[in-house]
């Protein structure tokens, strides 16, 4: 192996793990907020915070989701063909935009249907889509700036954690809690607005402002699917506001809270691997099975080790994250540690096969799938979930959640035989 080769594997190598050690520093400082937030607030303040940030995280997802696969996938080939031109960032920028004013009109209608939110929760809990919208993460990971992301992330919910510290102390806190929790997302985007603005402002002689056409046929495939497909994460804590009121909302919520901190990591540790190691290879067939397959086996025996320390410490983890008055939340944390594993799993191997190879199609039915079963499981709760009691109405959310997960790992292997199958005749 030559020098230079060498030397840009260490590069890659140093990239990830920087990018991985602020990412979980800062999913870190929220954590560390929660004790803050769930003794000021009680189970009950709490559940209502939660739902407020699950509906805006619909909105953030709408104008997030669908783009950031295929704005990377763009930008990663512009640097390739040593383009200098970012014009998948405006194109991004204005679809995102247009994705944005939908969203907007969306959550000023939602409370008019969904009555236990409350309309002052939902404001202040606004920053995080106007955050989310200036802060182009693909980007940053396309071009290299993956530490300079992690960076604002890590002061964006410092400035955060400041604000719960300094201003939220009772229950009647609960809408400077929601607006303090919110900034942060916003702060990280100001900060980094000068990156992306001056990289479009260079080179805006040579930018296309009808180019953005192209783009938005190119992701309208799936477009929904992935909005869908990840706003089910959200949908439980919808469902259980609108079900079983607030205080079953806040005991799921603390432990959805910590399962999807782990997810997200996960995910970012997922996009930072395939950027820096499986696209240079894909069209090396041998290297690339021979790397997803150490990746994949790595990933899980961590994983695996992860979830079983977390099962035993899970008492002591809602002890000292919470309080004890969500110690009904440690049998909800166990089995959602199960579906972390299984979720985690499912969309490594999902972009290690299907992204990498562009099955873009085979994807978006797997998302479709998701969509279908996250809402078959929402008609069979409003039909049937007052037949059990009212305390276990999370822990039947959480083994629901694993429940689908299986589902999707038997799909994901039945549709790659099939996807075989067709490619050899």
């Amino acid at each position: 192996m030559s020098h230079s080769v060498t030397q840009k594997l260490r590069g890659r190598w140093a990239t990830a793990v920087g990018l991985i050690f602020f990412q979980v520093l800062g999913l870190a400082i929220p954590l560390l907020v929660l004790p803050l937030l769930s003794r000021a607030l009680g189970t009950g303040g709490f559940g209502q915070l939660m739902l407020a940030q699950a509906v805006v995280l619909l909105a953030v997802l709408w104008v997030d989701a669908a783009f950031n696969v295929q704005s990377q996938r763009e930008a990663s080939a512009d640097i390739a063909q040593e383009k200098k031109l970012p014009q998948a960032l405006l194109d991004n920028l204005i679809v995102r935009i247009g994705a944005a004013l939908l969203a907007i009109a969306f959550l000023l209608c939602l409370p008019l249907f969904l009555h236990s939110l409350s309309y002052s929760l939902l404001l202040a809990s606004c920053p995080l889509l106007v955050g989310t919208l200036i802060f182009p993460q693909w980007w940053l990971l396309a071009t290299g700036r993956g530490l300079l992301m992690g960076v604002a992330t890590v002061l964006g919910r410092i400035g955060s954690a400041l604000l719960v510290w300094l201003y939220v102390d009772s229950a009647a806190d609960t809408v400077v809690a929601a607006l303090a929790i919110s900034v942060g997302s916003l702060l990280s985007g100001l900060i980094l607005i000068p990156v992306w603005l001056g990289s479009l402002i260079r080179a805006r002689s040579s930018l296309s402002w009808t180019h953005w056409h192209g783009y938005a046929r190119t992701i309208r495939p799936t477009l929904l699917s992935a909005f869908f497909a990840s706003a089910c994460a959200q949908l439980p804590i919808v469902a259980l506001g609108t079900w079983a009121g607030a205080i079953q909302t806040g005991l799921f919520s603390a432990a959805d809270r910590l399962t999807r901190a782990g997810a997200h990591v996960l995910t970012l540790v997922e996009q930072s691997l395939l950027t820096q190691w499986l696209q240079p290879i894909a069209t090396n067939k041998e290297r690339l099975n021979k790397m997803r397959s150490t990746i994949l086996v790595y990933l899980s025996a961590g994983l695996i080790l992860g979830v079983c320390v977390a099962w035993f410490l899970a008492p002591w983890i809602i002890h000292f994250l919470y309080s004890d008055s969500f110690l009904l939340a440690v049998d909800i944390l166990r089995v959602l540690l199960v579906w972390l594993f299984l979720q985690a799993m499912r969309r490594a191997v999902v972009s290690a096969y299907w992204i990498v190879e562009h099955e873009i199609k085979a994807q978006a039915k797997i998302q479709w799938l998701e969509t279908f079963l996250y809402l078959s499981l929402l008609v069979l709760g409003a039909l049937f979930i007052d037949r059990f009691p009212t305390m276990s109405w999370g822990l039947w959310m959480a083994f629901s959640l694993c429940l689908i997960e299986v589902i999707l790992l038997s799909a994901f292997r039945f549709a790659s035989n099939w996807t075989k199958q067709i490619n050899t005749i």
